[in-house]
């Protein structure tokens, strides 16, 4: 079934303003995990929103899609939330084997002074000093952004993630998807704290970089 809730961008005395089934909505967002969701609720906040734990494997294969842990995940966060909307936060990310079949697709990190490959999966020593944390990339797969491949097979597989999802009985729960990639799932380039390399080399972006210079000429 189509999903009963529709949430858009209108004008509200002047300015943009959120509104779910034609109401306004106060622009405000949890971001919580599902056992957090209580006190949220008890401040008056109706929209949340949530990345989905143990769902990342639902992208299989080439058109081949797992669904179940998606569906248990959804499932539970909104009867955690019941009369309030989720905003599902989703990457597409392909456990490995997207990446052996398109080699020529992924990320190239090159060292700034011999030129030569660096690893990217293992932790920069050098970056926890100042974040906080490590950065291990190790399992992910970092396919370049400048690959039209992985745009086009990453888009068809959100897509029927999203279509499946809308046709489930929790739609209605949905206000909208959060879609992310890179490096924290905020849209960062895989080698942001790579302190000593600089990318991306790899095919992909070469043929990207030329057919930029060809629009530019």
């Amino acid at each position: 079934m189509d999903s009963k809730t529709t949430t858009s961008i209108q004008s509200h005395k002047g300015v943009p303003a959120l509104f779910l089934n034609d109401r306004l909505m106060a622009p405000v967002v949890a971001f919580a995990g599902p056992t957090r969701t209580r006190t949220f609720l008890q401040a008056g906040i109706d929209l949340f929103t949530f990345g989905m734990p143990g769902t990342d494997n639902w992208w299989a294969g080439p058109d081949q899609y797992q669904f179940d842990a998606v569906d248990q995940y959804i499932e539970h966060y909104v009867a955690q939330i019941p009369g309030a909307w989720f905003m599902p936060r989703v990457g597409a990310q392909s456990s490995g084997w997207w990446g052996t079949l398109h080699p020529y697709e992924m990320n190239v990190l090159l060292d700034i002074e011999t030129g030569h490959p660096l690893e990217q999966e293992h932790a920069n020593p050098a970056a926890p000093d100042y974040l906080g944390h490590e950065i291990i990339l190790d399992g992910t797969t970092l396919h370049s952004y400048h690959s039209e491949v992985w745009r086009r097979d990453a888009g068809k597989a959100t897509a029927a993630l999203i279509a499946h999802c809308e046709a489930q009985p929790y739609a209605d729960r949905i206000w909208g998807w959060h879609v992310c990639d890179g490096l924290f799932g905020e849209w960062f380039h895989w080698n942001e704290y790579s302190l000593a390399g600089l990318a991306d080399y790899s095919p992909a972006a070469l043929t990207d970089f030329r057919r930029w210079l060809a629009c530019r000429l």
